[in-house]
């Protein structure tokens, strides 16, 4: 009875692990100053969901403090006027990332796009979730370090779980501290 229960249950994990999948493709990472100022620049977002750009930037920059940066700057977009409706938040051209990231004394910029976020259709309705990132040198705007990554998640998981599962895999595998 234990073995029918032990094999039912490595059945079991096999099965919901396996319908989980994670890709991610990146650059060679350099070694970086843990003290450096790094921003946290707008990620696009090229969904259809409201705001995933904006996840994405949140989820990363509160990874880049876990990963021991100690100067993470997050740009905020500063309305003249509070909006009727939500407005979406808009990548900057990345002179106007390193113009602004200057004016704060940031050392690099990190910026990405968020290609998917959503739930994909059928019966399960698996989480979904591609993302590109960016580490870029200030002022000389040299891309030093870049990834591609992309989470299919279990029909269990949730669509945060599976963004914040992948971001940070990706962000792991950024430039190492000095």
């Amino acid at each position: 009875m234990h073995k029918i229960i032990g094999s039912l249950s490595l059945c079991l994990i096999l099965i919901l692990t396996g319908c989980s999948k994670t890709t991610i493709t990146r650059s060679g990472a350099p070694y970086i100053n843990a003290k450096s100022n790094v921003l946290v620049a707008p990620f696009a977002n090229l969904t259809e969901t409201p705001d995933a750009g904006t996840r994405a930037k949140m989820i990363v920059a509160n990874l880049l403090h876990m990963k021991g940066f100690q100067s993470v700057h997050v740009y905020q977009l500063k309305p003249k006027q509070k909006p009727l409706l939500q407005v979406a938040e808009k990548p900057l051209s990345k002179n106007k990332a390193i113009s602004y990231a200057m004016s704060h004394h940031a050392n690099y910029i990190v910026t990405g796009s968020v290609t998917e976020w959503r739930y994909k259709v059928g019966l399960d309705g698996e989480p979904s979730v591609g993302i590109t990132m960016q580490l870029i040198k200030v002022p000389t705007g040299e891309v030093l370090w870049s990834a591609v990554g992309s989470k299919i998640g279990s029909s269990r998981a949730g669509l945060g779980q599976a963004g914040q599962d992948l971001l940070t895999k990706m962000v792991k595998g950024m430039p190492k501290l000095v």
